[in-house]
């Protein structure tokens, strides 16, 4: 009994950790993929804590089916880590699903084309009327040559229409 509670410790610490690593991750690839990152603790809380819950679960499930090759400590920093997605490792694990279903919506359809920084600065122009090269630059934060490859790129699919010459060049949706 008392090495069960301390074995179901030693997980929920684990998965902590795990959990805690993959919040930072999450808030580092926000951070750094959007413009105006705002932080909301509370649903960092929330992936921590669901994190936690689901990692240990699957941890204990998974161990208890003798399907982790790693040492216990391993399996729950890991689990903590995937957090909601160990429930999808075990329900492969059991085998009761065969196949893979792919939601794809209409924008991510018709914005396959585009390389991310594309993306970014037509996500941009939605709440903006025109974005120059400088804009473009800081945005995505990159070179002035690649701004310009990717704004002629845009100009040429027929996304953008290009105005003025020089340094007063400005682009906006067409």
């Amino acid at each position: 009994m008392i090495e069960d509670l301390y074995l179901i410790s030693i997980c929920i610490i684990y998965a902590l950790l795990g959990a805690l690593a993959r919040a930072l991750f999450g808030m580092y690839k926000a951070y750094t993929n959007t413009v105006d990152f705002r932080l909301n603790i509370r649903r960092v809380f929330m992936e921590i804590c669901v994190s936690v819950l689901l990692g240990t679960f699957g941890v204990i499930v998974l161990n208890g089916m003798g399907a982790l090759p790693f040492e216990l400590k391993l399996s729950a920093l890991v689990a903590g880590f995937i957090g909601a997605d160990v429930a999808t490792l075990i329900i492969k694990r059991v085998g009761l699903t065969k196949e893979l279903e792919i939601k794809v919506t209409e924008e991510q359809v018709l914005l396959a084309e585009f390389n991310p920084r594309q993306i970014r600065a037509l996500n941009y122009l939605k709440s903006n009327k025109m974005i120059t090269n400088t804009i473009y630059q800081r945005l995505n934060r990159t070179s002035p040559r690649i701004a310009k490859y990717d704004l002629s790129q845009l100009v040429m699919k027929g996304k953008l229409k290009k105005s003025g010459k020089g340094k007063s060049t400005y682009y906006e949706l067409a």
